[in-house]
């Protein structure tokens, strides 16, 4: 786990992942494609129509997570201009619903955003 890490907290203090670590594995798998090519095949075919990949026309790679009332979702996102994203939320009311309108947001942004 450690290559993923840039020196920030990879675990907050119950041992759940933080979303900085997961966004530093999500770069890692992106930069590293040819090399994860089986996972993300996978993870491009999980959860059609779900989280990250509601209005979004491009290819997602996504994975989610939920415990309780915690639901977390990473993704890369192959936009024009491909990104990263991981969010994660707590007592959220609809929390999937919450995900891929918030992803949808970031996807119109990163459309839009000159860099």
């Amino acid at each position: 786990m450690e290559r993923y890490s840039n020196g920030q907290r990879s675990f907050d203090e119950n041992g759940n992942t933080t979303s900085d670590f997961m966004i530093d594995v999500i770069n890692h798998l992106y930069k590293n494609e040819n090399q994860y090519n089986v996972v993300i095949d996978y993870a491009k075919k999980a959860n059609p129509n779900e989280y990250l990949k509601v209005n979004i026309p491009n290819e997602v790679v996504q994975k989610y997570g939920a415990l309780n009332t915690n639901w977390s979702t990473v993704g890369i996102i192959y936009a024009p201009k491909p990104y990263g994203v991981a969010i994660y939320t707590k007592d959220v009311p609809y929390a999937q619903r919450f995900i891929s309108e918030l992803n949808t947001v970031v996807y119109h942004y990163a459309l839009n955003k000159r860099i």
